[in-house]
Formats: C-alpha cells, structure tokens, sequence
C-alpha cells in the first residue's frame, strides 16, 4: 500500500513538474514576444522614467475643464429634459426606467460583492 502510494505520489510529482516546466517556457516565450513587440514604449532613460508619473497626472490634470464642460452640457440637457417632463413620450420613460433599473441592479451587485458575497451585513 505504502509502496503504491508512493508510486502515486512520485508520478504526480513528475507529471506536476513538466507541467510547469512546459506552461512556464510558455510564459516566458509570450513574455519575450510581448517585450518584443512593444520595445518603442519601453523608457530607458532614467531621468524621462522619473518624470513619467508626474507627466501623465499633470495631463490627466489638464483635461478637467474639458470634463467640466461636458458635464455642464449634461446637466443643461437633463434640466431641460426635466422642464419638459410633462411632454415625454411612453418610450423615453421607458428608456429611462430601463436605465434606472439597471443602475440599481449594477449597485445591489456592487454592494453584495463589498460584503463578500453575503446578501445581509457587512463583515464588521
């Protein structure tokens, strides 16, 4: 019994082990292959790499009046759409209410996932 156990044990190991061997030389090949593909984006000056976090929050950063106005142009469209609610047809309700479904489905999602997959209470 011992005997086919360790037989067992020691063809799991082998089997294991080239497993492994064969999905790593896998990794590393789509590895190189990935590296290779993209060397133009790789930064190699050490004094550009300091600069890059910087660079991309301060571009991020710049482009807050653009959002801004965007949401004022949303907001403009929502008020007037709220001005003349008395004149909306049966299908854009319906739109509306699809939409406000979905959200609430999207968050009751949300929420069960932050409690770890519970329907009642939080972990506390």
């Amino acid at each position: 019994m011992a005997a086919t156990a360790r037989a067992l044990v020691g063809r799991a190991r082998t089997t294991a082990l080239s497993l492994w061997q064969r999905g790593s030389s896998v990794a590393q090949e789509q590895y190189a292959k990935t590296m290779k593909e993209n060397a133009k984006y790789v930064v190699k000056d050490p004094e550009v790499e300091k600069v890059l976090l910087k660079q991309w929050f301060f571009t991020k950063l710049s482009k807050i009046p653009a959002t801004a106005a965007q949401v004022e142009q949303e907001a403009a469209a929502i008020r007037e759409a709220w001005g003349k609610r008395n004149e909306l047809t049966v299908r854009e309700v319906g739109v509306a209410g699809m939409f406000l479904a979905e959200l609430i489905g999207w968050f009751c999602i949300g929420e069960i996932v932050g409690r770890g997959f519970t329907i009642v209470g939080y972990q506390v």
